[in-house]
């Protein structure tokens, strides 16, 4: 996944009159709707649902041979998000009914963020240690080092 400037809608209409039926278009197409249902309020899953469809379209064309490299590298190359949440753009456009599915998505991560704070409210100490075990060696004892600084009288 680049970080790279999305492209404008008249750099997608500039490429799409160019090279039309080009997965380069095709990604700048899809890049656009990410940027948009990324700052979108209302129309944002329109956009999101837009993506899929685009998505879905290119997979085919990449699975039949028009791109070498192969799906996944193709969208690392050229597409401004995580694999796993082009998979869900993608899942979203399957449905009959993308609003619906975008409901459900959302109160399923509702559901498991109000899971995750109860899990540490409360427990503050508990969460400190969990996250203490992710560091790394280093880390821990530049860590230990200011809680032994932090103690001193």
């Amino acid at each position: 996944m680049k970080n790279i400037k999305p492209p404008t809608l008249g750099e997608v209409i500039e490429l799409r009159q160019q090279k039309p039926n080009s997965l380069e278009s095709a990604a700048a197409s899809i890049n656009r709707h990410i940027d948009l249902f990324s700052r979108a309020e209302g129309s944002w899953q329109a956009h999101r649902v837009r993506a899929g469809f685009e998505l879905i379209a290119v997979r085919k064309r990449i699975d039949a041979g028009e791109w070498e490299g192969g799906w996944e590298a193709w969208c690392a190359e050229h597409i401004h998000r995580s694999y796993r949440d082009i998979q869900k753009m993608m899942a979203l456009a399957r449905t009959g009914d993308p609003e619906a599915a975008a409901a459900e998505e959302r109160a399923k991560r509702r559901k498991g963020m109000q899971a995750h704070r109860a899990a540490h409210v409360g427990r503050p100490v508990e969460h400190v240690f969990q996250l203490f075990l992710q560091l790394d060696a280093d880390q821990r004892a530049e860590f230990l080092a200011l809680v032994r600084k932090e103690m001193e009288p």
